[in-house]
Parts: structure tokens; C-alpha cells; sequence
């Protein structure tokens, strides 16, 4: 990562360029978006500049969806799922209500609780701002807690045992292995949850064509920004930097340049299509595809330079997508500790013991199969055990220097 290679010394600081040739590009992206590649009051990366405020959605079979008679107005938050899944067990015998997701991101099996009850709902009071999978803070309290010893993480589990106990999730759901939007796909369930940055219209498209059926996409929650981690920066070996961030802040904030280099030669590489919401689309020339066509560089939307100057291909990220993630991204609340980025290398073997814990236990309460009023002070206290006041302490230190 950018923090490793600042302090082996691989990329110099940015500082004498922001103010000069990379002025652009942070009048574009704004001056909290660098805080993530911040050192010593040094700034060693840009952050690629694209959509990363996740919205959850809870997924729905829209046929059993409409005949339990909610609507989507019903449906606020993760909480207001419960009478929608009681409804849908008793009118579909043989369907599971929900089915988990499958660990990504390195999370346990879950349905998305703690990322949704974390995030920005119609509960204020509950947000979370994570440091990492262990330790979090709570709104603006700067004080490093273990994020399973947290309210939240309570009520993630009690969520799920009640749903488990009345049948309302996949059995043995803690190790499940089938994907849940093929679960729904195959009848055996009738909803799970999922984030995109994208709008409630283009996740709708999407999951239809995932579950091979018609769906309700309904928003439940909206994340914090999130950093991108993903970052340019000019290595110490660069013989000519001032032109290297000429070149850094034409990527971020000229149409033109980042296009050629992303689809390449208007007329032979690509055609333009109509301007959507401010967003040139374009598509291949007829016969030919990604795989064929003389040159693009397609497949790294997302990775080079500022996303919401980007063309939107034919097939790919729609216009309407860019420019939803360029409102959310704008308007996005960012936590008190956006940016921070603890190095855990003095703790790494606390960390991984704490993280066998975890893995004996964290699913198995996210899912709802064991109890937590049983089994939640049993991980606590063996995380306790496993080293995890040393690691809190160690995670404070680090944030409590950051943030003078």
C-alpha cells in the first residue's frame, strides 16, 4: 500500500506541486480527499477519483415481494425487514426469506447488518465509523473500541437469532457456499441484501438479470465515503517530476487526454453516442467488441485518473450511474477519521490471534445461529485474551498522533 512505500521511501511528496501544476486537480476533488495520502503533513498519492459511497440494498423476488402486501414505502431500514420476511415464510413454505452473503471484503457470513446499521440511516445514534475489521469509533468519539464490543454489533446478532429462530434464513447460513442471488435465481430464496454505488434503477437492472427474475431493489442505508485506496504518486526515481504531475493532473481533470488513454482513438477505438446528464457515452464501432477492437483500456474504468470525466461505454457503467456516483460522492459525510489508516506491523500477532477468535465466532452470530446473550461474552473475553486491549492501545496511539 501508499503507506508502505512512503516509508521505504519509494514515491516523494506532492506538497510543492498542489498549489502549481496538480492545482487542478485539487480544486476537482477537494482538499479532504488527500487526507488519505497524508504523512506527516506530506501528501504522497491522489486518490483515483470515482464513485465509493455504497448504498445497501435489500434484493427481492418482486413477484412473492408484492404478494405480501408491503410496499417499499414500508421498508426504511434494516429493522423494518422483520414483518416483510414473517410474511414471506408464511405464504412461501419451501422459499428461505433471506439468504447471507458470502463473506466478501474477508467479512463473516452475514446479511450486511453491521455494514447497514453502521452506515447512514434513520438511526443517527448508531454510527460507526470502522478502522479496520477489529476496532471502530462511535459518531465523534475519537476513543478506539473494539467493534465487537459495540451496541451495534448487539444488535446485528439479536437481529439475526430472531430471524434464525423463526425460519426466516438459509439453514446452516454461517458456512454457505452457494451464491444468494443464485439461491433466488433457483427459488430457494426469496431476498438477500447487497451494496452498489450505483442508483436503485440500474441496481433493479442488474439484479434482474443476476437472479434471472423480475426484482425490487430497496435502499436501505447510505454509507460514509470511504477512501479509495487506490493512489498516483511519483516514485523518487522519476527524473522529471514537475512533468510528471503535469501529467498527474491532466488524468484527473482533462476530458480529452483521460479518454485517449482509457478508450483511445475516436472513430477507430470508439463512437460517440448522445451527452446524458453531462456524460458522453460512447460504444464500439459496429463489429467490433472489447476483445476485438485496436485498442482500449476499458477494463480500467475506475482505476485511472477522475471517473466522472469518463466516457460511459455501451454495456458498461451507464451515464446515469456516473452521475449519481458523482452527486453521492460530492455530498458524501465523511467519518472524523476518513483518511486514517492504522499500521498494525507492532500488533500483527495479537491481530491474528484476535482474528482466529473471530472467525470461531462472528459468523455463526451474524447469521443467527448461536445465541448472543451466550456466545457474544465468550468471544469477548477471548479476544480479551488474545491480545486485543494491546491492540486497541496500540491503534489508539497512532490515531491520537494523527489527528494533531
Amino acid at each position: 500500500g501508499l503507506g508502505k512505500a512512503v516509508s521505504s521511501n519509494k514515491v516523494i511528496s506532492l506538497n510543492d506541486y498542489l498549489d502549481n501544476e496538480l492545482k487542478e486537480t485539487v480544486d476537482t476533488i477537494g482538499e479532504n480527499y488527500l487526507r488519505p495520502s497524508t504523512y506527516n503533513d506530506n501528501v504522497y498519492g491522489i486518490q483515483t477519483y470515482r464513485g465509493n459511497v455504497m448504498i445497501y440494498y435489500w434484493i427481492c423476488d418482486k413477484e412473492l415481494f408484492d404478494a405480501t402486501g408491503f410496499s417499499a414505502d414500508d421498508i426504511k431500514n434494516i429493522r423494518d425487514l422483520t414483518p416483510v420476511l414473517a410474511k414471506l415464510k408464511e405464504q412461501n413454505e419451501n422459499i428461505v426469506p433471506i439468504a447471507p452473503s458470502l463473506g466478501a471484503n474477508n467479512t463473516p457470513n452475514s446479511f450486511n447488518q453491521l455494514a447497514i446499521l453502521s452506515a447512514r440511516d434513520d438511526y443517527e445514534d448508531v454510527l460507526i465509523g470502522s478502522l479496520n475489521p477489529l476496532t471502530c469509533i462511535e459518531k465523534d468519539d475519537l476513543t478506539i473500541k473494539n467493534i465487537y464490543e459495540t451496541d451495534m454489533f448487539k444488535e446485528a446478532c439479536e437481529l439475526a437469532y430472531e430471524w434464525n429462530q423463526n425460519g426466516y434464513v438459509l439453514p446452516d447460513a454461517s458456512v454457505a457456499t452457494d451464491a444468494p442471488y443464485d439461491l433466488i435465481k433457483a427459488g430457494r430464496a426469496a431476498s438477500m441484501t447487497i451494496g452498489y454505488a450505483y442508483g436503485t434503477e440500474s441496481v433493479d437492472e442488474i439484479m434482474d438479470a443476476q437472479c434471472g427474475k423480475d426484482i425490487v431493489a430497496i435502499p436501505l442505508c447510505e454509507t460514509l465515503l470511504t477512501p479509495v485506496t487506490m493512489y498516483w504518486s511519483i516514485t523518487q526515481t522519476c527524473s522529471n517530476p514537475e512533468a510528471a504531475a503535469k501529467v498527474l493532473n491532466m488524468m484527473f481533470t482533462n476530458e480529452t487526454v483521460l479518454n485517449y488513454i482509457i478508450f483511445g482513438v475516436e472513430g477507430i477505438d470508439y463512437v460517440k453516442g448522445d451527452v446524458v446528464d453531462g456524460i458522453q457515452t460512447i460504444k464500439y464501432p459496429e463489429g467490433y467488441d472489447m476483445s476485438s477492437v485496436p485498442y482500449t483500456e476499458a477494463y480500467s474504468c475506475g482505476i485511472v485518473g477522475n471517473q466522472f470525466i469518463m466516457y460511459a461505454l455501451e454495456g458498461n457503467t451507464k451515464a446515469e450511474d456516473i452521475a449519481f456516483m458523482k452527486e453521492k460522492t460530492e455530498t458524501a459525510k465523511l467519518s472524523p477519521i476518513y483518511g486514517f489508516d492504522p499500521d498494525t506491523t507492532n500488533v500483527k500477532t495479537e491481530q491474528s490471534a484476535i482474528g482466529n477468535v473471530v472467525s470461531q465466532y462472528a459468523s455463526g452470530l451474524l447469521t443467527g445461529e448461536l445465541d448472543p446473550e451466550e456466545y457474544i461474552p465468550k468471544m469477548q473475553e477471548e479476544m480479551k485474551d488474545a491480545g486485543m486491549d494491546n491492540f486497541i492501545a496500540e491503534v489508539q496511539t497512532q490515531l491520537d498522533a494523527w489527528e494533531k
